[in-house]
């Protein structure tokens, strides 16, 4: 990170030296009004590192990752609303099924996890320099889902006579989502004259907040909430430290501007950032992609 704010403010200086030039020389002055600002809209293409948080097994209060039997998604299914401790068996009843029709075990946990495609919106400003180059900062954010599926095994519901011990699979869908805050620094350069189709390229330094927000599975219309976990006054610490926090990295892009009128500017860009996503066990920094349109008014 100091590496790259040495870079920038280089940039700042070196930029700001040729636009002294350029004016020695009796060019025209710079038309652009200093400063920009304008809306972006897109979509993240996320990295799938974090999506063990929301796989059903949970930590302890410990940070520790569950094993099976004391995993959040056992307790609920075969404990909470399975039946077990002389509870009323809610799976049986959902899955349409009479209790002891239905098993849960570990080969029936969720794999494969991935996030979808997430909107994200925000607010840019760029600071002009010159003609060519200016300085950004924007602030991004965006509500981000990650879905799975795990496995019911069911036995006896086929109406049609089926071989001695058949049992077929009932896939439900696990779901997580989070939030993410992304406060972006960094330099801009343009290429080519004023005005018209140009090409751009861009970088710096970005800090995203991220925070947890929910974990559940749905067996047909039963809707479990597996995050009811963390709410135990036990888990206050574990809350703090590991489903919410911040980091660094940095990100870099490219685009095109168009100079829409004396007065608006649109770019379409694509960003690719390494990002440190600060949930779960943090497995560090990781990559993800952004593309989107930005439309700025000269202030």
């Amino acid at each position: 990170m100091q590496r790259l704010s040495v870079f920038l403010v280089f940039i700042i200086i070196s930029t700001h030296s040729f636009s002294q030039d350029d004016g020695d020389k009796g060019h025209a002055p710079m038309k652009n009004k200093k400063f920009h600002a304008g809306l972006y809209f897109g979509s993240l293409f996320a990295s799938g590192t974090t999506t063990s948080l929301y796989d059903g097994y949970g930590f302890n209060t410990n940070g520790e990752k569950n094993n099976f039997f004391f995993s959040f998604l056992n307790r609920s299914i075969n404990y909470e609303y399975g039946g077990g401790n002389s509870q009323p068996d809610q799976i049986a009843v959902a899955l349409g099924v009479n209790h002891g029709d239905w098993s849960f075990n570990e080969s029936d946990m969720p794999l494969n996890l991935s996030y979808n495609v997430a909107i994200v919106g925000g607010i840019e400003t760029r600071f002009y320099i010159n003609n060519n180059n200016s300085i950004m900062l924007n602030v991004k954010g965006c509500k981000l889902s990650c879905t799975g599926n795990f496995t019911i095994e069911i036995v006896n519901t086929s109406p049609v006579p089926q071989q001695p011990g058949y049992i077929s699979l009932g896939t439900f869908p696990i779901t997580g989502t989070e939030q993410r805050f992304m406060f972006e620094l960094g330099y801009q350069r343009v290429f080519g004259e004023e005005g018209g189709f140009n090409f751009l390229v861009e970088g710096g330094a970005v800090y995203t907040q991220t925070k947890y927000l929910k974990n559940q599975i749905a067996i047909n219309y039963l809707v479990i909430d597996l995050s009811h976990y963390y709410s135990n006054e036990l888990y206050e610490d574990f809350n703090r430290k590991h489903l919410k926090g911040g980091g660094f990295g940095a990100w870099a892009g490219v685009g095109f501007t168009i100079t829409a009128s004396t007065k608006a500017t649109v770019q379409l860009v694509y960003n690719s950032s390494l990002e440190n996503i600060a949930l779960g066990n943090n497995p560090g920094s990781s990559l993800q992609h952004y593309v989107g349109i930005r439309a700025y008014y000269k202030l």
